[in-house]
């Protein structure tokens, strides 16, 4: 497959009220979308090998106050 290739990257969640989806690659954030109240749905970002070494996918709950949280923190914020 040549480098410039698209590529669909497929995320299925399900029993994550209002949470979020993050695609996370060797350049950092490059995706984000929130999901509803149902805490179910499908995430595809379109990306290329060149593009993207490597994807990692993140899901969180929404923090105990609704936020969203910064996605980078420690310890307390993480409960």
């Amino acid at each position: 497959m040549a480098a410039d290739t698209p590529v669909d990257v497929r995320l299925e969640v399900s029993g994550v009220p209002n949470g979020t989806v993050r695609f996370i690659t060797d350049e950092g954030q490059t995706h984000q979308e929130s999901l509803g109240a149902s805490g179910t749905g499908t995430v595809v970002w379109r990306t290329t090998a060149s593009l993207a070494a490597y994807v990692r996918a993140e899901v969180r709950h929404p923090k105990a106050d609704g936020t969203l949280g910064k996605g980078n923190t420690m310890a307390p914020d993480l409960q």
